[in-house]
């Protein structure tokens, strides 16, 4: 079971990197430079504490949850972006940058249950 506190973690860091692209100067870079340090730290923490540790979705729900993340993600990014090239108020990009939290914490929920399933030779839900 993963704890209560990965979800969130990753989608605070996934929306700092998602928000920060609205933002001016390089403080974009410095964001997401220190995101990128925190995501290995994130995932070796879990993998320590708990000895789990997953590189791929185990069956066609796991990928199709996946994919749908990722797809999100990207839009996320892309809006942000679209925000800042199209001088809209950086406060917009919070739109975005929220979307992508929740995404993430509710999509990577359901991606371990489907995982969880999977592996125990479950179909689970569609």
């Amino acid at each position: 079971m993963t704890p209560w506190w990965y979800h969130p973690a990753l989608g605070a860091i996934v929306a700092a990197f998602v928000g920060s692209q609205v933002l001016p100067g390089s403080t974009a870079i410095w964001i997401v430079a220190v995101g990128i340090m925190l995501l290995p730290v994130l995932t070796i923490t879990y993998n320590r504490r708990y000895g789990v540790s997953t590189t791929q979705p185990a069956g066609s729900r796991g990928k199709r949850l996946l994919l749908t993340l990722l797809a999100i993600l990207i839009l996320a990014m892309v809006s942000s972006l679209a925000i800042k090239f199209l001088a809209f108020s950086p406060w917009w990009g919070l739109i975005p940058a929220v979307s992508a939290l929740l995404a993430t914490v509710v999509l990577g929920r359901r991606y371990d249950d489907a995982l969880r399933d999977e592996l125990g030779g479950r179909t689970g839900r569609a």
